[in-house]
């Protein structure tokens, strides 16, 4: 291969003037940025490589610095070499520094149990941010043009995409790496951008030659293993036949899409922000919703590493386009590992909210995480690494006090105050709904503050027999994940006494020949 002419004509003067007043209107990068350019020998990016070095005749829009950069991925042998050696020839021609790695493509898909394509493209991306951190640089130009991208919105198409994905790529977009739109505000550090994105792949070969732009063919373009070459090489060819402007149509289509996704996409962030209550203690991360009223998420982080909680009514309210797209960025902020989040997933989770009844359920969401409805409440919550069960370890023992205090119960995130006092000396007190009274010599010491155990029962004062406690959690509603952790007071021998909220029991009820109260009060977090 010979290297390019440094020297361009007046049509290649007259492109670069337009090209130069498009990439400012996308706004690609800011004056004075570097930028990586990824070069793989092919006719696109060898064009863009000269374009980024004709563009110092721009000042009022050329980067500060530009690096090339290419990635041997040890496939094709001495055609990857030649492919190399040419980058590198070429980018000491027009005065661009260049750096070339090698990698082996083909163990890491082995070792990964990667399919070929995958394997080069995260080695190859790893090592383009590498790049742009070495180098300071906040963006890395991609060379993809039209026909890449009516290829990769029919690859979506066929694979079920939704209308992100059918947005095909974009002229600029964060890197997916540093930005998690649910967990984040903050501006993402690297940005990949495609300056010839409406380019013809037919008018970059053309410009290549009347430039005298040299480039390679990667003979592995040829090969129908791969479904972009089939649809390149068979079906494009057809759909041309039937409309010439096919290409341009499905990119304006995928214009189009764009537009509208990232709407509802900023629709959907803004009402995650504004309804969502979540926390990760692993992030130590906590942040309330100012309108999600119904929340018990203090009780809730007791339980688990980390979930989400939504009114149901509220997210009812939502659009489906815009209720799809909450529970995606829900489990994007749980998820610990990145897999995809697939559409059955989050239509089988959207269905469930939406109907009436049952009114508590639970499903398995991957990963170990689980999302719950109880009663007015949407939950998606993430278990510890090692959740076990409440054991006597963490009962609360109260010996008889002769004067006031409180306990802070920590598997229910709440506190327990309490006073005794002569009967005497005692004044009315409105009791709550958390407030309970007792003859204090009727009861059987010590006290214990304990969760609910299998086969509880209580005797509830003003009828006869007595009750379930799991029954009693049923009909005031609590919230099946919470009902472990509920707060039971019981005397020295197992008999429940009062269920702080719910129902207090008969037994050492304040009579006219009572001496001595005891009064307890629970300020819960819920």
């Amino acid at each position: 291969m010979t290297a390019s002419k440094a020297n361009h004509t007046t049509e290649w003067a007259h492109w670069l003037e337009e090209r130069a007043q498009l990439l400012q209107q996308h706004c690609l990068w800011k004056q004075g940025d570097s930028v990586v350019l990824a070069v793989s020998g092919g006719p696109d990016s060898m064009l863009m490589m000269h374009m980024f070095a004709a563009l110092r005749q721009h000042p009022e829009i050329a980067p500060s610095h530009v690096i090339v950069a290419h990635v041997h991925h040890g496939f094709r042998g001495e055609e990857s070499d030649a492919e190399a050696e040419l980058v590198r020839k070429e980018a000491q021609l027009i005065g661009l520094p260049c750096e070339v790695a090698r990698v082996d493509a083909p163990s890491y898909a082995t070792k990964q149990k990667m399919n070929a394509q995958a394997a080069a493209r995260e080695l190859r991306y790893t090592y383009l941010r590498q790049m742009a951190e070495k180098h300071g640089a906040s963006y890395i130009a991609l060379a993809h043009h039209a026909d890449d991208q009516a290829e990769t919105v029919l690859m979506r198409m066929l694979r079920g995409a939704g209308t992100g994905g059918l947005s095909g790529m974009s002229w600029r977009r964060a890197d997916d790496t540093q930005a998690n739109s649910a967990s984040s505000d903050k501006e993402p550090l690297l940005h990949y951008i495609r300056p010839l994105l409406d380019m013809r792949k037919k008018d970059i070969i053309q410009l290549c030659t009347q430039e005298q732009i040299q480039y390679a063919e990667d003979s592995s373009n040829e090969k129908r293993t791969y479904l972009r070459n089939r649809l390149r090489m068979d079906i494009m060819p057809l759909l041309e036949h039937e409309n010439p402007q096919a290409v341009q149509s499905i990119s304006r289509i995928a214009d189009t899409l764009r537009a509208d996704h990232d709407w509802m996409e900023q629709e959907a962030q803004a009402w995650y922000n504004s309804y969502v209550e979540k926390w990760d203690a692993e992030a130590n991360v906590h942040i309330s919703s100012v309108r999600n009223s119904v929340s018990r998420v203090e009780v809730y982080r007791t339980l688990y590493e980390a979930g989400c909680i939504v009114a149901r009514e509220d997210f009812l309210k939502l659009h489906v386009a815009l209720q799809r797209r909450l529970i995606k960025l829900i489990l994007n902020y749980l998820y610990k590992v990145a897999d995809p989040i697939d559409y059955d997933t989050i239509e089988r989770v959207r269905l469930s909210a939406l109907r009436d009844v049952p009114s508590t359920w639970k499903t398995d969401i991957g990963q170990g995480m689980e999302c719950r409805r109880e009663y007015g409440q949407l939950l998606w919550l993430r278990p510890f690494p090692r959740m076990e069960q409440l054991n006597a370890e963490q009962t609360i023992t109260l010996l008889r006090p002769n004067k006031a205090g409180y306990t802070v119960i920590p598997f229910h995130a709440s506190t327990l105050h309490w006073r005794i006092t002569s009967r005497k000396l005692s004044s009315s007190t409105a009791l709550g709904i958390y407030d309970a009274a007792f003859d204090a010599d009727a009861l059987e010491w010590p006290l214990h503050i304990r969760t609910r155990q299998s086969g509880d029962r209580m005797r509830i004062q003003g009828l006869n027999g007595s009750k379930k406690v799991q029954d009693m959690f049923v009909d005031a509603k609590v919230p099946a994940s919470l009902r472990e952790v509920y707060p039971i007071v019981t005397d020295c021998n197992g008999t429940v006494l009062w269920v702080p909220g719910i129902r207090r029991s008969d037994q050492a009820l304040v009579q006219v020949h009572t001496n001595t109260m005891l009064y307890l009060s629970l300020e819960p977090n819920i």
